[in-house]
């Protein structure tokens, strides 16, 4: 829920710092919304991503993996004008393999894009490459953690001109260690202690990842390529001591579970382009993801002095792929009158998930029990679509219109076959009142992703939980109405403000099936209103270089629980989000520095026989960053300053949340600050 107060507090204070600023500043160094090079000399940046993100006002948004297809749910920055042709590591991969040498400028293009490679964008930044020119950058970076381990990281860019190839590699390798401690309390339904626990969880990432891309030109042809293969590791070693209370030496009970999650992936996207006549263009793309993860965890309890009271082992193996193919006729300028870009296209995808899980449980008391579930999901589905971008002196309009078809079929352990169709339209409006001010209004409908692990069953031994499969399962529908502002001051303040309103169907959440199983479903309707603000204001009047940014999204819902029949907010919504960032650059001695603080945030989950709500507190992060040796980059880096603190409280039902509480468990986690050394070059 909202917490009225605290968001009229920060958005007040943003609003007021905005119509306070003093418009008679210095003019930005930029035209038109166009950042040169020399803008970002200041920052000293290793990437395209190290200047995205130092645009003033302009938040990064990825590519939105929740929304169906290729042609929507598009990030909010573009490359030479389109997307790259990836799914996997999305956009901040892509901008970490473009070196700052090789970026000609960035413009921000406001109001509608007309254009699908940024569907639904009101906002975006388009990174503009040099045709000719190579660099090479590196970075190695040290993690310390509260308890001394140290976690290393690399990383390794080469772009290069290859035989009339444009072409960029990156490899990137990390082993991060990252140990987590807990106090559990567990109390009865008239709140009597049952027992407290001590947690400890240290747990590792390991990462290893190539990806590249190359591009050339063939006259009136372009084709590219765009690679990204890699291994990921996730582990884990929880182990918990119970007391009957707390301060008390005598353990009662030992639990202990090693996890170990991994999984391969491997994408490869293709385009090609081809000028059919002045201002007609014809694009096809082709994207082809694999992934294949496996998941092996053991636990077991073992009171003192006595053998392993009960085991249960999991195995989870999972192969997904996913192929998508983009036909797009589009043309741009040229005597249309107030109609100035228009766009055409089709788009047909086939996904597949083979998904398998054995549980194996055993007591003192009975023999071995196995259960196996296995579950296959096959979806193909085609997408018809048409953009229109119109401009009439200040008003810009964007409207697009998309219609989809899919047939979706489940085989297994349960089985089912849906035939599936979605009318998908779109109306934005963006008035310019002067080429520093925007107002704009939207409309748009849009459809979620169905993640086909859904559709089988899942397990979490850690926290007890376990999960059926869905055969009937269906995307969510959404239809988005938003109001927003943009107002853009002196060279690097910016203030923006959308308050949007939102209309959900078939919303996805935990529910009892016909079968007396627990899974997630479709649930009905629900109403989500949001408000999310930016302030960038430059301090140089008052402190020579400095800068203090603001970003504050609050959001709530309204949705008649299932299983209750009570009105409650959605599961996994995470409000307030709010963080204030103050840098000042000494630019005389090539060193910056800053601190940010992000405030508390909360989340709640609703499972059947489940209700859990998180609640984190306010962390300070501080860096520092300087050059040396003429092009040598360090920069040191302290986050959860004030430490990491996590409150859970989990409330446990019998049989279900309809039914009466059974045990409350309270949970305080708990991570030490951590401390980052990196140096990093570009040559």
């Amino acid at each position: 829920m909202f917490n009225v107060n605290h968001a009229l507090f920060w958005l007040s204070l943003s609003v007021i710092c905005a119509t306070n600023i003093p418009f008679n500043v210095k003019a930005a160094e930029h035209k038109d919304e166009v950042y040169s090079t020399t803008f970002f000399d200041q920052y000293s940046p290793l990437t395209a991503l190290d200047m995205v993100n130092q645009l003033p006002g302009f938040t990064l948004i990825e590519t939105d993996d929740d929304i169906r297809g290729f042609t929507t749910g598009a990030g909010n920055v573009l490359i030479d004008g389109r997307r790259p042709t990836t799914k996997s590591g999305g956009i901040n991969e892509t901008l970490s393999r473009i070196s700052a040498a090789q970026v000609a400028y960035i413009e921000i293009l406001r109001g509608a894009s007309g254009s699908s490679d940024a569907a639904g964008q009101a906002v975006v930044a388009n990174v503009v490459k040099l045709k000719q020119g190579a660099a090479k950058h590196w970075k190695l970076a040290f993690e310390k953690t509260g308890n001394g381990e140290l976690s290393p990281s690399t990383e390794w860019v080469l772009s290069n001109h290859i035989k009339g190839w444009d072409s960029a590699f990156k490899f990137n390798a990390i082993s991060q260690k990252s140990p987590r401690d807990a106090n559990i309390s567990t109390y009865g339904p008239t709140m009597e202690l049952l027992s407290y626990q001590q947690e400890t969880r240290p747990s590792t990432l390991n990462d290893i990842f190539i990806s590249g891309d190359s591009k050339k030109q063939f006259n009136q042809h372009t084709f590219s390529i765009n690679a990204r293969v890699g291994w990921s590791q996730f582990v884990t070693d929880t182990e918990r001591l119970s007391y009957t209370q707390p301060q008390q030496n005598q353990i009662i009970n030992r639990y202990q579970n090693d996890r170990d999650s991994q999984f391969y992936t491997g994408e490869l996207g293709l385009e090609w382009q081809k000028i059919l006549a002045p201002h007609w263009q014809w694009r096809i793309l082709n994207i082809n993801n694999v992934q294949n993860w496996f998941v092996n965890s053991f636990s077991f309890d073992k009171p003192p002095n006595e053998d392993i009271k009960n085991a249960t082992r999991l195995r989870f193996d999972e192969h997904r792929s996913e192929h998508v193919l983009r036909n797009v006729f589009s043309r741009t300028g040229g005597e249309q009158g107030m109609l100035k870009q228009q766009e055409y296209g089709l788009e047909v995808a086939f996904s597949t998930l083979e998904s398998w899980l054995t549980l194996e449980r055993q007591d003192l008391l009975t023999p071995q029990l196995t259960n196996k579930r296995y579950s296959q999901a096959k979806e193909i589905r085609g997408e018809a679509f048409a953009n229109l971008n119109w401009q009439w002196q200040k008003l810009v309009l964007d409207t697009g219109i998309a219609a989809e078809y899919s047939q979706l079929n489940v085989t297994g352990d349960n089985s089912d076959e849906q035939s599936l169709f979605f009318f998908k339209p779109s109306l934005a409006l963006a008035y310019n009142s002067d080429k520093n001010r925007q107002y704009r209004i939207s409309l748009r409908r849009s459809v979620g992703q169905l993640d086909f692990s859904d559709f089988a069953a899942s397990a979490d031994l850690v926290n007890d939980r376990e999960i059926s499969g869905n055969p009937r399962l269906r995307p969510e529908t959404k239809t988005k109405a938003t109001l927003a502002f943009d107002q853009r001051f002196a060279e690097k303040g910016a203030f923006s403000i959308a308050l949007y309103y939102e209309w959900r169907q078939h919303v996805l959440e935990h529910i009892i099936l016909p079968s007396g199983d627990y899974a997630l479903g479709n649930a009905g309707k629900a109403e989500v209103k949001g408000i999310t603000s930016s302030l960038n204001l430059p301090l140089h009047q008052w402190v020579k270089g400095a800068q203090i940014a603001f970003q504050a999204n609050f959001i709530d819902s309204t949705f008649i629980d299932p299983v209750t029949n009570r009105n409650r907010q959605l599961t996994e919504l995470t409000t307030p989000d709010i963080t204030v960032d103050f840098r000042q650059d000494i630019n005389q001695h090539h060193i910056f520095w800053g601190i940010s603080y992000q405030d508390y945030q909360r989340r709640k989950e609703f499972y059947v026989n489940e209700y859990s709500h998180f609640h984190t507190y306010g962390r300070w992060h501080v860096y520092v960053e300087g050059i040396v040796f003429n092009d040598l980059k360090i920069r040191v880096d302290i986050s959860n300053i004030g430490d990491d603190e996590t409150k859970w409280q989990r409330k446990l039902y019998h049989p279900s949340r309809h039914d009466a509480l059974q045990q409350l468990q309270v949970t305080q986690r708990h991570r030490d600050p951590t401390v980052n050394i990196s140096f990093s070059q570009t040559f």
